[in-house]
C-alpha cells in the first residue's frame, strides 16, 4: 500500500518525492550530528575533568567573630567585599554560544558548602587556568583568609540514600531575590545552621552553586520591563510587550492603529475623555527600581544543587528538606521571587552531575 502510494506520488508529483526524500535525510542527519555531539562531550568533560582545582578556603576564627549588636549596617560591610568579587569574576572571558552548543561548557566555577564528620567547609573548584586570578581576587577581599589547594572530597556512603534538588526562581528570572543590602541577619548563618545539625556518623550534605559569566543580552528584557512601567504600563502590561517578539510587535501595533481608526470613526465629533494615566503604587515603584538595580549588576549563568546522604531514608530527606527551607529568607516582598525547590526526574543523574561538578544546560539567571 505504502509502495503504492509512493509510485503514484513519483508519476504525478515528482517533486513531492524529492521533498520527502531531502527531509528523511535531514532528520537522519540532524539526529546523528545530536548523537556524535553528545559522546564528544561526554569525552572532553571526562578530560576537562583532570584539569581542575579544588581549593580550601578557610577563615581565622579571630577575623570571623562577631559582635552580638551588630546591625544592618555591619552585616553590610561583611559582605559588600563578596559584591565586588563577583563584579570581577564576571569580567572572565564568556563563550560563544556555539563553541558552548558544539563543545560543551567549561568557563563555570563552583562554589560549595559540605558537611561531613561534624565538620562545615567551604570549596571552590575551578579550571586551571582560572586559579591565580581566582586566588588573587579572595585575597584582594579577604586579607585573612587562607587557601589550599586539597583533593575532592567525599560525602557519600557506600550503603548511604541520597536524596537531592535543584533549586530555581519561582518567578522569571528578571526578578530579584531579597540580597543582603535587605536581610538583618548574615544569610550565611542560616544556611551553615542547617548543614550543622548534619552530626550523625556516614551523614553528609553540601550546597553547590555553580557559575559562568552570562552574555549581557539577558539584562534587556527587564530593563524593558521598568520601562514599560515607567511609562504607566501594569506589570502585566509590561511584561507581555516586553516578551513580544518582533511579528507580535508589529502585530500588536497594527491593532492599536484599526482600534484607533474605529474609534474616531465612531466618536464622530464628540470630544473624548482622555484616561489619566495609570500611576504606579509604591510597591510597583520598588520594583521597578528593584528590576533596574538587578540589571545594573553583574551577570551569571547558575544551577544550585543540594545533596543530602544518610543511612537512615528519612534522614536523608529531612536533612534536605531543612537546607532547602533555610533559602526562604531570600524571598522578595516587592517581586515575590524566591529560590524554590525543582522536580527532580533522575537523583541519580543529578548525583553525578554534582560529582563531576557539570553545568546543566537549563540555566539560573
Amino acid at each position: 500500500m505504502f509502495f503504492e502510494f509512493l509510485n503514484f506520488v513519483k508519476q504525478e508529483y515528482p517533486i513531492f518525492l524529492v521533498g520527502f526524500y531531502l527531509l528523511i535525510s535531514f532528520l537522519i542527519v540532524w539526529s546523528l550530528f545530536f548523537f556524535i555531539r553528545k559522546y564528544f562531550i561526554n569525552y572532553l568533560n571526562f578530560w576537562r575533568a583532570f584539569d581542575r582545582v579544588t581549593l580550601l578556603i578557610t577563615v581565622p576564627k579571630e577575623s570571623g567573630k562577631k559582635e552580638k549588636d551588630e546591625g544592618e549596617k555591619k552585616i553590610i560591610e561583611q559582605l559588600s567585599p563578596m559584591e565586588i568579587f563577583y563584579s570581577n569574576l564576571s569580567g572572565l572571558k564568556t563563550e560563544s554560544k556555539w563553541k558552548n552548543f558544539l563543545f560543551g561548557q567549561d568557563n563555570w566555577i563552583a562554589f560549595e558548602i559540605i558537611c561531613h564528620e561534624g565538620l562545615i567547609k567551604f570549596y571552590i573548584t575551578t579550571p586551571r587556568i582560572h586559579q591565580s586570578f581566582i586566588e588573587q581576587q579572595i585575597h584582594a577581599q579577604f586579607s585573612m583568609a587562607y587557601i589550599n589547594k586539597t583533593e575532592d572530597y567525599n560525602i557519600f556512603s557506600p550503603t548511604g540514600t541520597v536524596e537531592a534538588a535543584y533549586l530555581g526562581f519561582s518567578q522569571q528570572s528578571i526578578f530579584p531575590i531579597k540580597t543582603y543590602k535587605k536581610l538583618e541577619l548574615d544569610p550565611l548563618n542560616a544556611l551553615t545552621n542547617s548543614l550543622s545539625k548534619i552530626k550523625e556518623e556516614n551523614e553528609g550534605a553540601a550546597i553547590q552553586i555553580l557559575i559562568e559569566p552570562a552574555n549581557s543580552s539577558w539584562r534587556k528584557n527587564g530593563l524593558k520591563v521598568a520601562s514599560e512601567m515607567h511609562q504607566g504600563k501594569k506589570l502585566k502590561e509590561a511584561l507581555k510587550t516586553a516578551n513580544n517578539d518582533f511579528l507580535e510587535k508589529i502585530l500588536y501595533a497594527f491593532l492599536n492603529i484599526i482600534q484607533g481608526i474605529f474609534i474616531q470613526s465612531t466618536s464622530g465629533n464628540e470630544s473624548l475623555e482622555k484616561k489619566e494615566p495609570y500611576r504606579l503604587s509604591p510597591i510597583e515603584e520598588d520594583l521597578v527600581k528593584a528590576l533596574e538595580e538587578k540589571a545594573s549588576k553583574a551577570e551569571f549563568q547558575a544551577n544550585i544543587r543540594i545533596i543530602s546522604c544518610s543511612n537512615i531514608s528519612e534522614r536523608a530527606k529531612q536533612n534536605l528538606s531543612n537546607i532547602v527551607n533555610s533559602f526562604s529568607q531570600f524571598r522578595a516582598q516587592e517581586s515575590n521571587n524566591c529560590l524554590v525547590k525543582l522536580k527532580v526526574k533522575k537523583i541519580k543523574s543529578l548525583q553525578t552531575l554534582f560529582i563531576e561538578i557539570l553545568i546543566k544546560e537549563k540555566k539560573l539567571f
